[in-house]
């Protein structure tokens, strides 16, 4: 980092004080720090603390955890990485940390998030015997109304500082239908699936191109609920793709 990059950051943490993503706490003991902090102490410590909590279907820890839902099953998916459970109804770190990702177009805080993920995902590359250079890094798109009032598509920004990290290549193979834009998470059961399918369309890409060059493709999400929406988008690349789709998020809500 050059000198003046440095002198950039410092009056950046000064005249704009980063804040915690989960408490919204001033991170005034990082002002000076050459590495953006996305997270307090306090909230960090709890941050890593949900990271340990056990899928209720097999009771390994979440990072660790291969159970697939049925409809991503069913669409084609090899696995889903998740790293911590996600209970909208409840206050805690894990949920006001989605929240900020959501609202909020923050370097440091994609940067530490998309930094986690990578690490989850390298060690499931790692146990699969899979590099780096075979591995495609795509995502599930926001809608257009929340992403114009919002500013940033979530999924977008980790899916492509995953790669970053990774050395990974990244490509937008997902695009929004037009005229199925509303949002799905209000609704219920078969309608929500049935909304998910139609909200999603391909990209043009080059089919051939990607198959002779990639054997993993990872498809990244925030949080996961139903899986509609990443079932909606695996559904898509799964019968173009030769190789194994594999989906990669944050957050997954936990059902017993």
């Amino acid at each position: 980092m050059s000198m003046d990059t440095k002198c950039l950051s410092v009056l950046r943490a000064l005249f704009f004080p980063p804040r915690c993503a989960s408490c919204g706490e001033f991170l005034q003991e990082h002002l000076l720090d050459t590495e953006p902090r996305a997270l307090c102490e306090a909230c960090r410590r709890k941050w890593e603390y949900a990271k340990l909590a056990v899928c209720k279907r097999c009771g390994e820890e979440l990072s660790q955890c291969r159970c697939l839902p049925s409809p991503l099953g069913k669409a084609g998916v090899s696995t889903l990485l998740k790293m911590v459970s996600y209970d909208k109804g409840r206050d805690s770190v894990a949920k006001r940390c989605i929240l900020c990702l959501k609202r909020k177009n923050s370097d440091a805080v994609f940067g530490f998030f998309s930094e986690q993920l990578a690490a989850l995902l390298k060690g499931y590359l790692d146990e699969t015997y899979t590099s780096e250079k075979s591995v495609l890094v795509t995502y599930v798109p926001r809608g257009r109304k929340n992403l114009l009032q919002s500013g940033v598509d979530q999924s977008e920004r980790l899916a492509r500082g995953v790669a970053d990290y990774l050395g990974c290549d990244f490509a937008r193979l997902i695009e929004r239908s037009r005229g199925h834009d509303g949002e799905h998470k209000r609704m219920g059961g078969d309608a929500r699936f049935a909304h998910a399918y139609k909200a999603f369309r391909s990209a043009n890409y080059d089919v051939k191109a990607i198959n002779k060059s990639y054997r993993c493709l990872v498809l990244v999400d925030d949080v996961v609920t139903t899986g509609a929406s990443l079932a909606a988008c695996a559904q898509l690349l799964e019968p173009r793709f030769g190789g194994r789709i594999v989906c990669l998020s944050l957050a997954r809500t936990e059902k017993t």
